[in-house]
Parts: C-alpha cells; structure tokens; sequence
C-alpha cells in the first residue's frame, strides 16, 4: 500500500476562522516558518563546518575482531524431565550482575519525531521514489541536489561531497523520514536500514562511496552516531555505526568509549578515520530492541497448533515482513530479544487465541499450561542443525521456523507469561543454556532464584515435560546469570 504525508487541510480549516484570529494566526505561522528557517540555516552551517573538519588527514585506527557470539553447546536430542523426580525447594545459585533491560527512552538531545506532516517543498527541485518500510510501500521526496558525484575517494573529496549534501534540503528528507520511524514503530536498525535504501534508490549501483556518505549524513543529521572511514586494502570508503547494544562477530573500532561496528564490511582489517568526533556528545547510539510493537503490513499467514493442553486447535499470525526484518538484523545480546515487542498482528493474535483458554485459571494454572503449550508445540534442533551457526529469535520468530532451541523457547515463553498472565519474569542465562523464571504473586514451592528482593521460579521451556519449579539436575549447582525483563 502507498502512504503519502500532505494533506491539504490547513487552508481549508482556516478559511472557517474570524479575521481576527486568522491574522494572528498567520503572523503566528509566519514566525514559525521564520524560526524554523533560522534553526535549519545554522544546522547548515555546522554541517559546513563539518565538511571541513572531514577533510583533515584521517588516521588508523586499530580494527577489532567481533566479539565472539555466545555459543550455546547444547544437547543434539531435547531433554526430557523425569515426571517422579523429587523437586527441591531451593534457591538456585546466580552471578551477582544482573543484565539490565536496554533503554526504552532516546538521550537529552535526540530530537522527538516531528507531530504534523511537513508541507510540500515550494520548488520543483524534488523528485519522488518509494521505499519500502516492513511490507508497506511508502513515497517520498527528495532533493534533485543530492545527486552529486564523488570524483576520487579522498579526505577532501569526502568534505567537499559532505558540504555539498548540506546544500540540499535535508531537513524536508529528515521529517520524512523521522515520521515513517514513528509511524511504522521501527528501531534505529531499521531507520539505518530505510535511509540506506534510499540511497540506493538516488544513486547509481556503482556509486558506492555516495550511498555512503549520503546514508552518513542523513543519520548524522538525524542525530546519530555515525562515522565515514576508508579501507586500507581497497581504498574504498566504508560505515560504521555506534551501537549501544553488543553485537556479535562483526568488526568494531573504538572512540570516545562507544564501539562503531563496520556492519557493512564485518571483513575489514584495517582502516583511517577522521580523528576524535566534537559532534558525538550531541549523537546518539543505535539501539536494536524493538521497544514497540513493528507495524508490519499484515499478510495473513499463520502457524496452527493442535494443543492437546488446550484441547483446541490454535492458529498464530506470523508476520513475513517482521521476519525479513530481523533476518537483516546482527545478532546481539538476549536481553534484546526478552525486551523487544512483536509486530502488533501477532500480538493481537496471541492475545485472541490465548485468552479465553486460560480464563478462570489461576496464575499457577496459566503458567503450567503456557508451559507444556511450549514443551508440546516446538519441535527441538540445535541451531547448529537448524541454520549451521547460532542464530536467536525474537517471539515472532518460533511461529515460522519449523524448530527451535532454549534461548527461542524461553524468549516467547517469558513473552507470553508476561502478555496473558501480567506477572513478573526475569531470563537464566548459563554458559549453555537459557531458561526463565517468574515471579508468582502467591507462594509456589520449587527451585527459585532471587532478583531484587523477589523470589522467582524456574520454568524450563526447553526442559520437556517439566513442571514449574522443575530445575535441570546439571543445573543445580550452575550459576545463571538474571536477565531483567521489562
């Protein structure tokens, strides 16, 4: 589907107000197109300032390997629980940091996504294209001026290429592009990957070094944290992003304390940047966790379940588009995967499906059947089996894979404690293995962990057959680490 962003009403709403208040109300409108022309012409000037600042002799930076994903060295076949096995009503051992939840608010100085839709450029020095955003094709304007060209890959062919970019208008493509983010709920991964194809859609395909500074500048100009560098090797220019959040096996440097990953060139092994960033304290990082639900174009398929706990057959959406997005994602730490929401399709199908099989059961009740709904319902294969690597899932993930393993199972069974039953829930992360715990409201005997005072008890979604409380033996005496939930 297209979505456009002008709508013609403000006319025709003020053709309706007294003349008195229409004069002040376009006075009004005439200070505000006047600030607002100041703002942009000095946030032009900086971006002038830092062509030039571009331009000085880039230096080398030592290249990082990535840092090496958590293997999980799991079992080829699932395990199975013994159902007369005692269960101990005991405190389970835990390592005394606990993973927080990323950050669901953007830093002092992020500007909010614009409220109101920008109005049509005056000129006719825009074109159109489309992008697509999570299955919705979406049209947007742009600047005939950003299509320049980079003679040579060079320290000042780089600031002059910069410096022109700031020419263009830029702020029109921002609000955009800042309102689409808002729109569609996408997280900074996917502002980065919607910025990057509209460059493609600008430039020609062998203008590579272009995509990437225009990508640069449009998320530098959006705040973020981001820098040009080239490759020794090739003399090609290359991107890096600041993320927040670890990200695994993909090539970083370090500056002023953030890591900026080469996630377009993860094989780089050495390479020159411009030295230190006066911008960076003004930026921010990118941060991978869904903290909304992804308004993904809905399609329809579904996964159905012939759940012997319920008695029932359940049908879950499962959202392709969602899945082509994490697909593009890098892999990072599971404490993303446990904070992040689904695509909201998905979650309003959970919702449906589940609800009215769990009403009039008590919290204890909900969670045993959430459990053995995950113990029956997820075939087991190792990643390694699965896919050749290690690859987690975000919830959605599970309902379009035929299989799956104990970091998959315990990120949508904590999801799903947490939507039908609104109890507390933190993840156990072992060297190799991944359960949950949940906070019950009344007494509920069994191995537990404490978080903050709280007492929460295991459930093993990958354990199965298990009941709550029912703790792996090899697990016992193994500190987890706690992964908080939102």
């Amino acid at each position: 589907m297209k979505t456009r962003y002008y709508l013609p009403i403000i006319a025709a709403l003020l053709a309706f107000m007294p003349a008195s208040l229409y004069a002040q109300t376009d006075a009004f409108e005439r200070y505000k197109q006047e600030q607002a022309r100041k703002f942009d012409e000095y946030k032009q000037n900086r971006q002038r300032e830092f062509a030039e600042y571009i331009k000085q002799k880039w230096t080398a930076y030592e290249v990082y390997k990535g840092i090496k994903k958590p293997v999980k060295p799991q079992p080829v076949e699932p395990p199975v629980a013994d159902p007369d096995a005692d269960i101990p009503d005991a405190e389970l051992p835990t390592l005394p940091d606990v993973v927080a939840p990323p950050e669901e608010t953007p830093p002092d100085g992020t500007p909010a996504a614009p409220e109101e839709p920008p109005r049509p450029p005056a000129d006719t020095r825009h074109e159109k294209t489309t992008v697509n955003v999570l299955g919705h094709t979406l049209e947007i304007e742009y600047d005939k001026a950003f299509r320049v060209s980079l003679p040579s890959v060079s320290e000042e062919e780089a600031g002059n290429f910069w410096a022109a970019l700031a020419e263009a208008n830029y702020p029109e493509l921002v609000n955009q592009c800042q309102l689409i983010k808002k729109a569609y709920a996408l997280n900074d991964w996917g502002y980065y990957v919607m910025i990057k194809e509209i460059a493609d859609k600008i430039y020609l395909p062998s203008q590579s070094g272009e995509k990437r500074i225009f990508t640069a500048f449009i998320l530098d100009c959006s705040h973020y944290k981001v820098r040009l560098a080239t490759e020794t090797a090739k003399n090609e220019l290359i991107l890096l992003l600041a993320i927040d959040d670890e990200v695994y096996d993909v090539a970083y440097i370090t500056l002023a304390g953030d890591r900026y990953y080469l996630v377009e060139n993860p094989a780089v092994s050495a390479m020159s940047t411009y030295p230190g960033d006066e911008k960076s304290g003004a930026r921010q990082g990118f941060r991978l966790a869904n903290t909304e639900a992804l308004n993904a174009a809905s399609t329809g398929d579904k996964r159905t379940f012939e759940s012997r706990t319920f008695d029932h057959r359940l049908e879950i959406v499962y959202n392709p588009h969602a899945i082509a997005f994490y697909n593009r994602m890098p892999v990072t730490h599971l404490s993303v995967y446990f904070n992040s929401a689904c695509s909201r399709d998905v979650c309003e199908s959970i919702t449906g499906a589940f609800t009215p099989l769990l009403q009039g059961q008590s919290d204890q009740e909900k969670v045993a059947s959430l459990l053995r709904f995950m113990h029956e319902s997820f075939p087991y294969k190792t990643d390694d089996q699965q896919f050749g690597r290690e690859k987690f899932f975000f919830y959605e993930e599970l309902f379009s894979y035929p299989y799956s393993d104990c970091e998959d199972n315990s990120v949508l069974f904590a999801y799903l404690v947490r939507k039908l039953t609104g109890l507390k829930v933190v993840g156990l992360e072992y060297d190799d293995h991944v359960a949950v715990a949940v906070c019950f409201r009344d007494e509920t005997p069994g191995s537990y962990v404490v978080c903050d005072g709280d007492k929460y008890t295991i459930c093993d979604p990958t354990y199965f057959g298990a009941q709550i409380g029912q703790c792996m033996p090899d697990y016992l005496n193994k500190s987890a680490r706690i992964i908080a939930v939102n």
